[in-house]
């Protein structure tokens, strides 16, 4: 992985099942994205993924999925320099083996290797799935955690058995993390496991992982970030990023205040709604994975997005959103916000927002 990743979201159908035709069409406008300077604004592709429905697909949707934006890199619409990571995950060894398989196949450059859901000694996880998964892939390996998805936190020891086999240890890349408890995990692996490349899956905790901190008197960073809302808010992201490796404080410090305003906006329903933005108009069924966004939600997300204090970070908000390269009905109400007329908003998260005319 790299910098700026983003976790590739997938488009379903009516029936639920992936929509490889937009999935293709989102994976190549995030891929072709450029900023006023003309640089790339993301570094690599997190494809199948949690963001991608992993849970929700089957096997062999999950496969189909792996190999539609494998064939845009093998036919160059995805340039060599934009990295293809295969989220790997199933609950069972024979599973991911077979996605590890197919993302070698359809010619990845790594792979993110979530746990298997359930209940398991950190010995048993290292022996039955870590163990001879790693040891499988012709792949570098990064290893997820995600206990939002998984119920529970990776446990250290797991690490720390990959890391007393030099075979494993040298194709496990690095971890991913999109813990809550992201900074407390972050002081021991840079405390314990300092071979490893960390990247932080937090969308809210992400100036904080670039900046860096010190833990232990040890200065500590992430190497990158790997970003849901990035498929609606690249422009944030990367401006993030930049400004960070620029000693920007002040701009990232506002880039990560506008990512905070989007996710406030549209949590609980965050990748739903953006799902619905670029696939269907209201009472139009399911969006992304098996995710349902009703028409009330959606309004309310839009008028909370509406409500967003800060004229220049709604604009930008609601810009990113707009410049999706899908239309629907939810896109047009989105377009109308601007010029802004006054509206009468519930406050998110029971905060007080002022509303304004831009």
């Amino acid at each position: 992985m790299a910098l700026v990743n983003v976790a590739l979201a997938t488009p379903s159908g009516r029936d639920g099942s992936p929509d490889l035709a937009k999935l293709e069409e989102l994976a190549l406008h995030l891929a072709g994205s450029r900023d006023e300077k003309g640089a790339r604004m993301l570094d690599g592709l997190v494809v199948s993924g949690t963001t991608g429905g992993n849970f929700d697909y089957t096997l062999e949707q999950n496969i189909a999925v792996l190999d539609r934006v494998g064939a845009l890199r093998r036919e160059g619409k995805i340039p060599a320099n934009v990295r293809l990571i295969a989220g790997v995950g199933w609950d069972t060894t024979d599973g991911a083996k077979a996605l590890i398989d197919a993302a070698t196949k359809a010619g990845y450059d790594e792979v993110m290797l979530r746990p298997p859901t359930g209940n398991m000694s950190a010995q048993d996880l290292f022996t039955s799935y870590y163990r001879p998964l790693i040891s499988h892939s012709p792949l570098p390996v990064y290893v997820y955690n995600i206990p939002q998805k998984t119920g529970f936190e990776l446990p250290f020891k797991v690490l720390a058995l990959i890391g007393e086999d030099a075979g494993l240890r040298g194709n496990t890349a690095g971890i991913k993390d999109s813990s809550p408890d992201f900074k407390e995990r972050f002081r021991v692996y840079a405390t314990k496991f300092p071979w490893l490349s960390v990247y932080c899956g937090n969308d809210t905790l992400m100036l904080s992982a670039l900046e860096g901190f010190h833990a232990d008197d040890i200065f500590f960073k992430a190497a990158g970030v790997t970003s849901g809302m990035a498929n609606m808010f690249l422009p944030v992201v990367h401006e993030l990023a930049r400004s960070v490796e620029n000693g920007n404080t002040r701009g990232a410090l506002r880039m990560q205040h506008t990512l905070q305003e989007a996710i406030d906006s549209t949590r609980p329903h965050e990748i739903s709604f953006m799902a619905a933005l670029c696939r269907f108009g209201p009472g139009q069924g399911p969006t992304l994975s098996t995710s349902r966004l009703d028409d009330v939600g959606m309004e309310r997300c839009v008028a909370r997005i509406a409500s967003i204090g800060d004229a220049d970070v709604r604009k930008l908000v609601v810009r990113c959103l707009t410049d999706l390269p899908f239309e629907s009905t939810w896109k047009k109400r989105l377009m109308d916000l601007s010029p802004l007329e006054t509206l009468q908003i519930e406050p998110p998260n029971n905060r007080t927002r002022t509303t304004r005319k831009a």
